[in-house]
């Protein structure tokens, strides 16, 4: 990550994942703080005392929520806000990054069944254990190499089948799933797993074109 173009890259989408995730964290702390407060107090708490607990125990919330919301909102972006970082990967690799031209209507619709694929199976993952491992990292398989396959012009649904021809997509899943479920390092990270998944990518796809 020593490249200059290559941190260049980095910043922009952590910056946008930045921005959203403050007004994640804001949008919750009005909707979701109150509702506490007025918890608290119908234990019999007095009114005093019900907004700073209230604010508190989201505070405390957002401590075991902070990196997992994080981490979604950068791979829910991945395929557009990482593109150039992931075009930079290759190049530096010596490897060749096309650029198939998609529409934005596509792209947009593209990203949002991600997102809705990606909800579904954090939601599933919140059953934790070894399975919630497994469903982290599904998502990240996906949404790591989203951008070096939209530059290919290979939306969700055709990648799913080719990314499975990679000889290293479970090791890819499960070192994802893993990364995910740790707090500070899912963050740290991300960078490092958009460029192992642009390679991942430029290898299933060498390997499909030599049959």
């Amino acid at each position: 990550m020593s490249s200059p173009r290559l941190r260049r890259g980095i910043w922009l989408p952590m910056l946008v994942a930045a921005v959203v995730f403050v007004a994640v964290l804001v949008l919750g702390y009005l909707l979701i703080t109150p509702r506490l407060s007025n918890l608290i107090t119908s234990m019999g708490l007095p009114d005093w005392a019900a907004g700073p607990m209230g604010a508190a125990l989201y505070g405390v919330l957002w401590l075991f929520l902070a990196g997992p919301v994080f981490v979604a909102i950068a791979t829910t972006i991945s395929s557009f806000a990482w593109e150039s970082f992931s075009e930079e990967v290759e190049s530096l690799a010596g490897l060749s990054s096309p650029g198939v031209r998609i529409g934005r209507g596509r792209v947009i619709l593209d990203s949002l069944g991600r997102m809705m694929f990606s909800l579904l199976i954090s939601l599933a993952a919140l059953c934790g254990g070894p399975l919630a491992i497994l469903l982290a990292g599904l998502v990240g398989l996906f949404e790591y190499t989203a951008p070096a396959y939209q530059r290919r012009g290979i939306l969700f649904g055709e990648q799913r089948r080719r990314v499975l021809s990679s000889r290293d997509w479970i090791a890819f899943l499960l070192v994802s799933g893993l990364i995910t479920i740790i707090p500070v390092v899912n963050i740290l990270m991300l960078p490092s797993m958009v460029a192992a998944g642009t390679l991942l990518c430029a290898e299933a796809e060498r390997r499909l074109e030599s049959g």
